[in-house]
């Protein structure tokens, strides 16, 4: 199946390969993000600073586990069948999570590490997150994985530090080479050997030495969504440069050179689409994509759910396939138990 998780504690599942979503819940299902007065909490709108801000799920033998919470502390849930979820860590604020090795990573400056699939936690060494003038860094903006490496990215205002770990977090280090061009990391991907960011500006950083030395290349446009690998190549997603904004599907074989193939939406009616690509995720089992809308204000009665075979074409799913609810920033594939939703 695939879970979905985003603002206001919201999750959402599909077990019939993408072609609907069930099981949406939330812990306010009336609260409006993003829309001033009128709310359960009395009129607190900003949906990314509160305690159920969406911050990743991931898959871990058997265990959906998910991080709420920024500015205002959330915690850590999870859940076997991706619609019951357990709170297993509450007062903290992380900026996601990452599965791998058996371990999974709660990524912060002070962060967390869990060996039973997110059942409990335990303190790891501080990151000692730091700018160029030495200024101290306190916030985690995103991370990543490949075997036998663990990433993160720190960024306060105008300071940004890259920190990779070789030793499931008893150490953190800078890598001996990161160009000036990948100062800035956006999302992280990997086919287990060459870790691969995506940066502000369009270009990807890429490593094939566990993070010790990258070096950056050209997508030939904005690549801001992904990185899948799909057993063969990568995909990301986004649009070329300005004036045409077109939206592409990013394609590579090595991470390295990169080719953009303007993305088909089709919508239930037979007409044509724009598909607007947020967080993605791919089965192994079926290579099939699914996505959710991305960009601002695209949720309630904007949102929009797509279902891909090959990444490049994309179907709309009909309205009565989701329930359009609050906002969804992260999707992963897992082997969820039965629930009443999904048998």
């Amino acid at each position: 199946m695939f879970v979905a998780s985003g603002h206001v504690g919201r999750t959402t599942i599909s077990c019939d390969d993408g072609r609907t979503w069930v099981g949406n819940r939330s812990d306010e299902d009336r609260f409006t993000c993003f829309v001033a007065g009128g709310n359960p909490d009395g009129g607190s709108e900003d949906c990314d600073h509160n305690a159920g801000a969406g911050h990743g799920v991931v898959f871990s033998n058997g265990w959906f586990v998910a991080s709420y919470g920024w500015g205002p502390p959330g915690g850590i849930r999870r859940s076997a069948d991706g619609v019951s979820w357990t709170q297993t860590l509450g007062g903290t604020t992380f900026q996601g999570v990452v599965e791998g090795g058996g371990l999974v990573f709660a990524s912060g400056r002070n962060p967390r590490w869990s060996r039973d699939d997110g059942a409990t936690w335990d303190a790891g060494a501080t990151i000692d997150l730091r700018g160029a003038d030495g200024g101290p860094i306190f916030n985690v903006r995103t991370q990543g994985r490949a075997d036998g490496v663990f990433v993160v990215f720190g960024n306060d205002s105008d300071r940004s530090d890259l920190r990779v770990s070789r030793d499931d977090g008893a150490t953190w280090v800078r890598p001996t080479t990161l160009p000036p061009e990948c100062r800035v990391a956006r999302r992280f991907g990997t086919n287990g050997a060459t870790l691969l960011f995506l940066t502000d500006q369009g270009l990807v950083c890429r490593s094939t030495d566990q993070g010790d030395t990258f070096s950056a290349s050209d997508a030939g446009g904005l690549a801001i969504e992904g990185v899948e690998w799909t057993g063969t190549e990568f995909l990301a997603w986004g649009s070329l440069l300005p004036p045409s904004y077109t939206p592409v599907a990013f394609r590579s074989t090595d991470g390295e050179r990169w080719t953009a193939t303007p993305l088909i939406g089709r919508r239930p009616d037979g007409g044509m689409g724009r598909p607007e690509l947020g967080a993605v995720s791919r089965s192994p089992l079926t290579g099939t994509f699914v996505s959710v809308r991305g960009g601002w204000q695209n949720w309630y009665a904007r949102q929009e759910f797509y279902r891909s075979t090959d990444g490049v074409t994309w179907d709309f799913l009909p309205a009565g396939a989701f329930v359009g609810s609050h906002p969804l920033h992260d999707i992963v594939f897992g082997y969820g138990a039965p629930s009443g939703v999904c048998p």
